[in-house]
């Protein structure tokens, strides 16, 4: 009787640091953290952030890219905020915006 208590005392002991329980764990901690990004909004509390517009986000990035392909400083411009050379920030130039807006008239 004494060697299955054993047995399974040292079974559990394995299951303790298995990827499987970390894994596991890691998950609760992204829940958790995904929970609290959103309790504010779900209880209406004042201060939360209001939610991106995805489709004018992607339709902006696709007309820089239009815009890159034509335009060799612009393509420079892009390639270097990609490889963390110059800031996102860039991208709010108002010369540039205006030239990215145009783009998306076209399209």
């Amino acid at each position: 009787m004494e060697n299955s208590l054993k047995s399974v005392e040292n079974g559990l002991k394995s299951v303790e640091n298995s990827l499987a329980v970390k894994i596991l764990r890691g998950s609760f901690f992204l829940v958790l953290a995904l929970i609290a990004s959103y309790l504010p909004r779900v209880l209406g509390l004042p201060g939360a952030q209001p939610t991106a517009d995805i489709a004018a986000t992607l339709k902006f990035g696709a007309a820089l890219t239009r815009l890159a392909a034509e335009d060799p400083a612009v393509h420079r411009l892009t390639m270097e905020v990609q490889h963390l050379l110059k800031p996102r920030s860039v991208y709010r130039d108002p010369k540039l915006i205006e030239r990215v807006l145009a783009k998306m008239a076209e399209a």
